[in-house]
């Protein structure tokens, strides 16, 4: 009768613990916590496992340890020489598809580049990053969510 009640409070703590898991708002995962230096060659970093998300927007944010402006340009980052770096951003799918983000924005430290035409429940196995001027990246995220339920 011990050993029931012991599994029944095991079964019941698992039905907690993925519920809540399953009603997160914001996932985010780290592509990569190394150097990336940026230019006008497609860099590609692979994930540990392949990013994949359940969520209708997808981003990627790249915090950049290269100097810039505070404010966005709207055609890139404005870096301490004037020039405006515009960082590019695919995603590569497990069928080899590339997927464009486009969409430009800054997020406190982050340059985010993201889309919403990007497909749900599908894994795509690499980022590919460019940039018309030399970057260089201290971390890249990959970040998905559905827009009315976070404030950000």
């Amino acid at each position: 009768m011990r050993l029931f009640k012991t599994k029944n409070k095991l079964v019941l703590i698992l039905t907690a613990l993925l519920t809540l898991s399953c009603k997160e708002k914001y996932l985010e995962t780290v592509v990569t916590d190394k150097r990336v230096d940026i230019s006008s060659e497609w860099q590609e970093v692979v994930p540990v496992r392949p990013l994949r998300c359940e969520r209708r927007n997808q981003e990627i944010q790249l915090y950049s340890s290269t100097p810039h402006s505070a404010s966005i340009h709207p055609l890139g980052i404005v870096l301490p020489n004037g020039k405006v770096a515009k960082p590019e951003v695919q995603l590569v799918g497990e069928d080899g598809k590339i997927y464009e983000l486009s969409d430009l924005s800054l997020l406190g430290d982050a340059v985010v580049l993201s889309s919403k035409a990007l497909p749900r429940s599908f894994n795509f196995g690499k980022v590919r990053i460019r940039s018309n001027e030399p970057l260089q990246l201290s971390q890249v995220r990959f970040s998905c969510y559905n827009f009315e339920d976070v404030k950000r």
